[in-house]
């Protein structure tokens, strides 16, 4: 009873708290990050996106077969350069490829999405326990600063729950613009055909849905380092010998340091991904 009352008055208790609380968010994320699309929500938000795709995908035949015909105009209409059979072939094999990227684009998104869960099971293979905070760590920590532990762990108890909020918020805006890019992607690959300013249409679109299925991955790799960091009790600065007396503070600052990076590199995680690839 004295060491769960003096755990009160430290912070620690706080701080245990607010790591299960991060802890129940982060489960939440991780359940959400380590589903398919056409799993969440009981597959009904993936079926609403294939019927607006497919009407999607009528739309973009007609747009397609719109900005061939206006490239191969535009192609006839150059007196300076005339037609040579290297531009007839080259308009031909876009005819083609986006032919086939329109009628196949449903596997494709399947495909894309099965290798990014593939990924994903490799960055967390035990799903939410691979980013869990372990809560007795905190029990290593001294108890030697009362008062000012108490209500700065407070604060950091309140800190979790509002980023664990924040983390929960952010996963489901991958999935809001996966299934943007998804019902929007027949539009997109109808450019392929069209003239070269409006082709790359389709290229950036490809791009901009392999970035939304990275940031899966790439989320739950950002959570694993900076729980990695926490649960390693030395965190990244050690606490220095004049500040010994409040070790239970400096640790704590340094948790809570970490859960606002995970939290603010996780929405950065897309401009990662453009970085690091080029797109």
């Amino acid at each position: 009873m004295f060491d769960g009352l003096l755990d009160l008055l430290s912070g620690k208790a706080f701080v245990k708290m607010g790591y299960s609380c991060w802890n129940t968010f982060s489960d939440a994320a991780m359940a959400l990050l380590g589903s398919a699309p056409s799993q969440i929500a009981d597959g009904s938000l993936w079926n609403v996106s294939m019927t607006l795709m497919d009407l999607m995908m009528v739309i973009g035949a007609s747009l397609f077969n719109l900005l061939f015909f206006a490239n191969f105009c535009k192609q006839s209409a150059d007196l300076r350069n005339n037609q040579t059979i290297e531009t007839v072939m080259t308009m031909l094999i876009k005819f083609i490829l986006g032919n086939f990227l329109i009628v196949n684009i449903k596997n494709i998104i399947n495909g894309v999405a099965e290798i990014m869960q593939g990924v994903f099971q490799i960055v967390a293979p035990e799903g939410a326990a691979s980013v869990a905070l372990q809560e007795t760590s905190v029990d290593d920590w001294d108890s030697d600063t009362l008062v000012i532990g108490f209500f700065v762990c407070a604060a950091f108890m309140i800190v979790a729950i509002a980023a664990g909020l924040l983390l929960v918020l952010h996963v489901y805006g991958i999935f809001i613009k996966v299934f943007f890019y998804i019902v929007t992607g027949p539009l997109a690959l109808a450019t392929v055909a069209g003239p070269e300013g409006a082709s790359r249409s389709a290229e950036n679109w490809f791009k901009t849905i392999l970035c939304a299925f990275g940031e899966f991955a790439g989320t739950a790799l950002v959570l694993r380092l900076c729980a990695a960091i926490i649960n390693s009790n030395g965190f990244l600065i050690p606490v220095p010998d004049w500040l010994g007396a409040v070790e239970t503070l400096w640790n704590m600052a340094q948790s809570m340091l970490t859960i606002l990076l995970a939290v603010g590199s996780v929405k950065a995680v897309d401009s990662m991904i453009r970085r690091a690839f080029g797109f």
